[in-house]
């Protein structure tokens, strides 16, 4: 099982736990990919280096960098044509950019793959002036 996995947030190590254990898991590929740097919390984290060889990191540009929700992978087209993955799961609600664009790429090119996205709707982004 190849296993293709896009999360902005797990720039920092701590943040990738899950990603490790299904790595360990007999049989899985785990790839994982992140961009070169992410803002949160008024600050800049710069991606962190993994010491786990199991888990395949994978640095990508992004354009709109820092917007969680219009973020863009530059390259993850050609980076799925490489490994033609079984599965991909986007750490992103339906409407980010991120969801939007791996959505797009699956369908052209692994068709055949799974996708699992995130979705927290217990925010009413209507009365927040998301649309």
């Amino acid at each position: 099982m190849r296993l293709l996995i896009v999360d902005h947030m797990a720039v920092e190590s701590s943040r990738r736990t899950v990603y490790r254990m299904l790595a360990h898991k007999d049989g899985w590929d785990v790839h994982l990919v992140v961009p070169p740097e992410w803002s949160g919390a008024g600050r800049i984290v710069r991606c962190e280096d993994e010491e786990d060889s199991t888990l395949h990191l994978h640095v990508l540009p992004v354009v709109f960098g820092h917007r969680a929700h219009r973020v863009i992978y530059r390259h993850l087209a050609q980076l799925l044509r490489q490994l033609q993955p079984d599965f991909l799961y986007v750490n992103a609600e339906p409407e980010n950019y991120a969801a939007i664009g791996a959505l797009a790429l699956r369908a052209m090119i692994v068709p055949r793959a799974g996708l699992s996205l995130v979705s927290w709707r217990n925010i009413d982004h209507r009365k927040i002036g998301y649309p």
